[in-house]
């Protein structure tokens, strides 16, 4: 079992022996003592919520141990000005790539997913629409919006994805079951360049994602804005990012070619 979610088992025990303790032995329960340790108990949950790697809810892809090549997800396309930008580039160095697609922008922009498609690009889905709570919403809400973005994405490109990385990172239960009766995987990230933040620039982007460059690394970057027209930086931040790739002798693979380069991979 993995650290988190026994941390989480363990949190939940005690905080059942400390209830038991007040409301059934009627024995005081010092403040002191409660408090800190509802706090940790919270601060473990949050963590868990919103970091994929911890799995403190079930497991998501968040690397490839033993994979081959570097697997770069860009999330929240297609978009008709941004997304060929970094379609090009991939082009000029020959990389393949992952893009997490959103719903309502598929069903915008067909044509863009069709393109990425044909590029040779592997495409996951990122839910159906822009919503910043659907990790608080019930079951039947995530289902549904999961389900409509891989409908649309199937409508636009004859390709029923595999993959879905959930937006912000922010994962939990209800996620994990509803991918499981899509039969998604859950796909998270162990380098991410920060580059859907307003502030951060291509170089720094591409610094962050440097620093990561190892084999079976999964990248989070952005070939679109979540909303609005602001210009992402990924585009710009490549060059560098492959150049560095390049001379680590590093291959810019999809997520499912990298599943499938590990050693213990089941062959087809």
């Amino acid at each position: 079992m993995r650290p988190a979610p026994l941390a989480l088992y363990t949190a939940t025990a005690g905080g059942l022996g400390l209830a038991f303790k007040g409301v059934v032995l009627h024995q005081s329960v010092p403040l002191a003592l409660a408090l800190p340790y509802l706090g940790a108990y919270l601060a473990l949950v949050a963590a868990g919520t919103a970091m994929p790697r911890l799995g403190l809810w079930g497991d998501a892809l968040c690397s490839v141990p033993g994979g081959r090549g570097v697997a770069f997800g860009f999330d929240d396309g297609p978009h008709p000005e941004h997304t060929p930008r970094v379609l090009e580039a991939l082009e000029r160095y020959r990389a393949k790539a992952t893009f997490f697609m959103i719903g309502e922008k598929v069903e915008r922009h067909p044509e863009v997913a069709r393109a990425v498609a044909r590029a040779g690009h592997e495409i996951g889905a990122h839910g159906h629409r822009v919503d910043r709570v659907l990790a608080f919403r019930g079951l039947p809400a995530i289902r549904d919006d999961l389900a409509r973005s891989v409908g649309a994405i199937e409508a636009a490109t004859g390709a029923r994805p595999a993959l879905f990385r959930p937006p912000y990172g922010v994962l939990n239960p209800r996620f994990f079951r509803a991918c499981d009766e899509l039969s998604l995987e859950v796909v998270g990230w162990s380098v991410r360049a920060l580059d859907g933040v307003a502030r951060t620039s291509a170089e720094r982007a591409a610094r962050r994602v440097i620093r990561g460059l190892r084999d079976g690394a999964i990248v989070c970057m952005h070939d679109a804005p979540e909303q609005g027209d602001r210009r992402p930086v990924a585009a710009e931040a490549l060059p560098a990012i492959f150049e560095a790739l390049g001379r680590s002798q590093l291959d810019a693979v999809t997520v499912s070619e990298l599943i499938a380069s590990r050693p213990d991979a089941p062959d087809d």
